[in-house]
């Protein structure tokens, strides 16, 4: 456990860490620029205290789930930011620029997480059984979500300027409806 501990705080100081050296390469810009400081902010705070009380309480579940959420967040802005300064500086020749891109999909999901916390709170267990349509809910949306952007064909979320490489063009229809049901 105490390892485990330990690795949940270096992953956690990496994303901070990542985020705040990448915001100081390239000043976020483009029409989301002005709310990067603000995710990141949120993204610092929610892994923080996510890994906070996962290692110090870690039979409740409030702990994991902001834990899952500032993470996903945390890597989809490091992934976006990425892909932006190969994008913009230096034409897409950074290596593993896509793959920096794709990880934009996980914004949505993470953040979708977030929402289990109120279900949850403070023990980290339902309030009452009905609770759990809610939590279903909220996972299957976070799912749907998921899929849907990982298979949209077109531009990939948040990074308009590189296509998904994981698209499937005869599954547009679907991946539309999966992520609007999300």
């Amino acid at each position: 456990p105490r390892a485990a501990g330990m690795l949940l705080w270096a992953l956690v100081a990496g994303i901070i860490a990542g985020l705040a050296g990448l915001a100081v390469v390239v000043p976020p810009l483009g029409e989301d620029g002005w709310a990067f400081p603000l995710y990141s902010s949120i993204v610092m705070t929610w892994a923080a205290s996510g890994a906070f009380l996962a290692t110090r309480r870690p039979d409740n579940r409030v702990g994991w789930i902001l834990l899952a959420a500032g993470l996903g967040m945390g890597l989809s802005l490091l992934g976006q930011l990425r892909a932006f300064l190969s994008v913009t500086a230096w034409t897409g020749a950074l290596p593993l620029t896509v793959p920096a891109g794709v990880l934009g999909v996980l914004f949505n999901p993470a953040l979708y997480l977030v929402m289990l916390v109120p279900v949850v709170f403070p023990d980290g267990r339902l309030m009452s059984r009905r609770w759990a349509v809610v939590a279903a809910a909220l996972l299957v949306s976070a799912a749907a979500t998921l899929v849907g952007s990982v298979l949209r064909p077109g531009p990939l979320e948040g990074m308009k300027l590189l296509d998904n490489p994981l698209g499937v063009p005869d599954l547009a229809g679907l991946s539309q409806v999966l992520v609007d049901l999300g």
